[in-house]
């Protein structure tokens, strides 16, 4: 047990990646591409945020960010918490596989240890058990004693009907793909207004020229529902949109398109809009897809100015009012009936906050209520019906495309306030820490 006035100390987590967690540390062609530093990014890029919001706030918790060659080789430090990071990515798992072929008991045996604590990051996916655990399609995934192991996966707010299906020591919701995308965004060309709290896209008076913008890059079931709903009340013509990519949908077998296509607005969007992609319409939206779509064919070889995690570009948001986060996943079967047991959205919300445009959230049940209770004002007061917290995809969906016709023409001074409000609390220092620190604040009380 670490003593108490260890943990009174302000120094006190030692986190620790493999060198795999970086891309160029990856030296064999069929494992590259993974890109998967977000959480080791997220804590190395906060420790350097100089934020103008919140510029006195230090954070809780001092810690370190280290990287070993190896997981035979771990420096371990006595007088801390020790976070021993494992990828849950199934190529780079192969890879250690390949690589370092006791990787596993290596890990083990650092259990034997009291401020060692394994943690499995999945904080870029929440899709357990995936591939994962002892049902894996991949025989060295399957061979993996998941029980020691923490698991930290990209989510929120769960509940206790949040039921683990793999086995691990312990589930937590994080949010460090946030802090990621943010932070890192930031380092891009010309980024600095991002974190301004001076600076929004709305502003009293604003009414478009676009009243809706919709960006979608690859197709799914959800967001095509968005689309078709928009497109059969008469909205689509006020929205700015695309479907940059039918990649995924293209590599479905027959058997999986079939069971898609039982989805009835999943067949209308075919039916209305083919299966070919769609680009936004103005000229400035041309650089805005192809930055988009040049990550598909280099993505080995991502520089900060080529990015997927680039925000939108000042020109059209400037001329956009509301925007749609269509989110990557929500549930689509109407008649099964779903638990809300945790919440899951990325990047996506988040971008809504930082331009302080009004937004609302094609996305799980409960999307809204999860951003309010970190703070976020979600123009409640607008809704048309409690369609956040319906379950069923269709319901929820006619009670959002409600709400959208619903909010006025054009912006008030009082959704000004608000969206800055919004602005201010997604730049600040904390917000951006505790949406990731759960994992540290848990860990260091079961240490204690």
């Amino acid at each position: 047990m670490i003593s108490s006035n260890i943990i009174r100390t302000i120094e006190m987590i030692n986190c620790i990646f493999h060198k795999c967690f970086s891309e160029k540390n990856i030296t064999q062609d069929k494992y590259k591409g993974n890109n998967f530093d977000h959480t080791l990014l997220a804590l190395q890029y906060i420790k350097e945020y100089e934020c103008p919001v919140d510029s006195n706030y230090k954070i809780p918790i001092d810690f370190s960010v280290n990287l070993c060659d190896s997981y035979s080789d771990v420096d371990i430090h006595t007088d801390k918490l020790n976070i021993i990071f494992v990828p849950l990515n199934v190529a780079l798992l192969k890879m250690l596989d390949e690589t370092e072929p006791d990787y596993l008991e290596n890990l083990y045996r650092y259990n034997d240890k009291n401020n060692v604590a394994l943690v499995f990051d999945y904080n870029n996916e929440s899709l357990l058990p995936g591939r994962f655990g002892s049902e894996s399609d991949v025989e060295c995934i399957r061979k993996i004693e998941y029980r020691h192991f923490h698991c930290s996966t990209l989510g929120w707010d769960h509940s206790d009907k949040f039921e683990d299906p793999i086995g691990f020591k312990s589930v937590i919701g994080s949010l460090a793909y946030h802090t990621f995308w943010f932070l890192r965004t930031l380092r891009t060309h010309e980024s600095d207004y991002l974190k301004d709290p001076k600076v929004i896209f709305t502003y009293e008076g604003k009414s478009g020229p676009i009243r809706y913008f919709c960006p979608n890059n690859e197709f799914r079931a959800s967001r095509a529902k968005m689309i078709v709903h928009l497109y059969e009340r008469g909205m689509l013509r006020d929205t700015e949109w695309n479907m940059n990519s039918f990649r995924d949908w293209n590599s479905k077998s027959p058997e999986e398109r079939t069971v898609m296509l039982r989805e009835q607005d999943t067949r209308k969007y075919l039916d209305y809009f083919g299966s070919t992609p769609k680009y936004n319409s103005y000229p400035w939206n041309y650089s805005f897809n192809y930055t988009k779509q040049e990550t598909k064919v280099s993505k080995n070889t991502l520089n900060f100015t080529q990015t997927p995690h680039t925000s939108f570009p000042q020109s059209l948001m400037h001329k956009t009012f509301i925007y749609i986060a269509n989110e990557t996943f929500s549930i689509m079967d109407p008649d099964k009936p779903y638990d809300v047991s945790y919440n899951d959205f990325s990047e996506k919300t988040c971008k809504g906050f930082v331009f302080g445009v009004p937004m609302f959230v094609n996305g799980l049940p409960y999307v809204h209520r999860s951003n309010e209770k970190l703070g976020f004002d979600m123009f409640r007061d607008y809704w048309k019906g409690a369609f956040d917290g319906q379950t069923n995809i269709d319901r929820r969906m006619i009670g959002l495309i409600d709400t959208l016709n619903n909010f006025p023409e054009s912006a008030t001074k009082d959704i000004v306030d608000r969206l800055k409000h919004n602005k201010n609390l997604f730049v600040s220092k904390k917000h951006l820490w505790s949406i990731q620190s759960n994992l540290f604040t848990k860990l260091l009380s079961e240490m204690s």
